[in-house]
């Protein structure tokens, strides 16, 4: 051959016990300085993290707002009232809708504005059955999404039964209030006769119609006017000052006999749209 070649040299490999005592030798190396601090990180307990304390806190928070919510809550809602009913609605605070309306400069005197408003409850009462509720589902309608009350109401005035009419103030600066009844000439004919009484009751807050009746309705305070039947068409309306959003609540009834010359005829029923006469409403004037 041109070039000559190293051979390599081998060593000879070692047999079974010497491979055995080598890797416990090495073992024994590796472990045998830091065993004891191993051991002793074993043993000693670990730090609980502070996100494990957040959560253990948030879920006690959790389960004490579901246990005791009248607690926490800071509406006027009564404790023993955990759910919004319509007889405890009204206790809800309403927040104001205008707000600094009264910093924008206006003409003076205001310009004259006026909008109607219809009744937000009609209900009868009737002193010969002093306990019965007339409520509002003898007119509900079914349809595909479910039940409805339609906005059209009966009005009844007769000897024993009247009418409850409630009314909300509404908009800004419309703070005088004209109660205004219509009844067509066919009132002012044979079989109706006698005179309605229009009474305020004593009422500042929504009824509610399913526990109405005459033994539960408010009191009267004040007549705010009698409107006589039997003279043709029936143009009647009272003017009063009234507050934003205040509920306005009056009473349609019979005047009684001796207060009506001993005319027992009274008798008044209509059903209550907004398109036509009979109707009762009321109208808001602007005060600034």
């Amino acid at each position: 051959m041109l070039f000559a070649t190293r051979s390599n040299q081998y060593a000879p490999l070692l047999d079974d016990s010497q491979l055995a005592h080598d890797n416990r030798e090495s073992s024994s190396s590796d472990l045998g300085p830091s065993t004891p601090y191993f051991d002793e990180k074993k043993r000693k307990p670990q730090a609980i993290p502070w996100t494990f304390i957040v959560v253990i806190l948030c879920t006690l928070l959790n389960v004490a707002l579901s246990i005791f919510p009248a607690m926490f809550s800071q509406t006027k809602v009564s404790q023993t009232d955990t759910l919004v009913t319509r007889q405890n609605i009204h206790l809800l605070r309403r927040p104001n809708q205008y707000i600094g309306f009264d910093e924008i400069p206006r003409p003076s005197p205001p310009v004259g504005r006026q909008l109607s408003t219809y009744p937000t409850l009609l209900s009868l009462v009737d002193s010969a059955s002093p306990d019965t509720v007339f409520e509002d589902d003898f007119v509900a309608q079914m349809v595909h999404s479910g039940t409805i009350t339609p906005d059209d109401r009966k009005v009844r005035v007769t000897p024993t039964m009247s009418t409850i009419v409630q009314f909300r103030a509404i908009d800004w600066g419309m703070e005088i209030c004209e109660l205004h009844i219509h009844l067509p000439e066919s009132y002012g004919q044979e079989g109706h006769s006698g005179s309605l009484g229009v009474y305020r009751i004593n009422s500042t807050i929504p009824l509610d119609s399913s526990s109405l009746s005459y033994n539960t309705r408010p009191p009267r305070v004040v007549r705010q006017g009698v409107i006589p039947l039997g003279n043709g068409v029936v143009t009647w309306h009272r003017k009063f000052s009234c507050a934003t959003d205040e509920v306005l609540s009056f009473e349609l009834s019979c005047l009684p006999s001796e207060e009506s010359g001993g005319d027992h005829g009274c008798f008044v029923e209509w059903v209550q749209i907004k398109d036509a006469l009979p109707a009762i409403h009321m109208v808001q004037h602007s005060t600034i």
